[in-house]
């Protein structure tokens, strides 16, 4: 069951790609391969990717919505290509000033991209003084959200 599963959520993942693919320009594809590249290069080679990780902050902007885009997008182009990819953190900075369209903003890029359960990813909310993982993270979002 558990190759099946792997197998569904691979043409899942197939199909988020596609749909990023689709939403960019043709300038924005050109700047996808570029960054794939820079990536590989950061890691020492596309044989060390597997073992790179790269952390980005979501404030719910509109360009951190994008820049996660992107970077997803990347992280699933390797994936198809290479036997692994590297992992992606996702930071949130919770505070007091955080809107509730930015918040349902992460929500949805999270849910339209498949990170939330992705093992490739690590969702991460730093509320106070605690860092919270994926699963916590998720269902702190998703209370916020019916």
């Amino acid at each position: 069951m558990s190759t099946i599963h792997d197998q569904a959520m691979n043409y899942v993942y197939q199909q988020v790609l596609q749909r990023l693919l689709s939403f960019f320009s043709r300038a924005e594809r050109t700047a996808l391969q570029l960054l794939i590249q820079r990536l590989a290069v950061a890691a020492g080679g596309m044989e060390n990717i597997g073992q790179f990780k790269v952390l980005v902050n979501q404030t719910g902007s509109r360009d951190s919505c994008y820049t996660l885009a992107l970077l997803r997008a990347a992280q699933l182009s390797i994936a198809g290509r290479a036997p692994g990819t590297f992992q992606l953190r996702v930071a949130t900075l919770r505070w007091s000033g955080n809107s509730d369209t930015a918040l349902q903003n992460m929500h949805r890029s999270y849910g339209a991209l498949f990170l939330y359960d992705d093992p490739r990813v690590e969702l991460l909310m730093l509320d106070h003084r605690q860092v919270l993982r994926q699963v916590a993270a998720a269902q702190r979002q998703r209370a916020h959200f019916p």
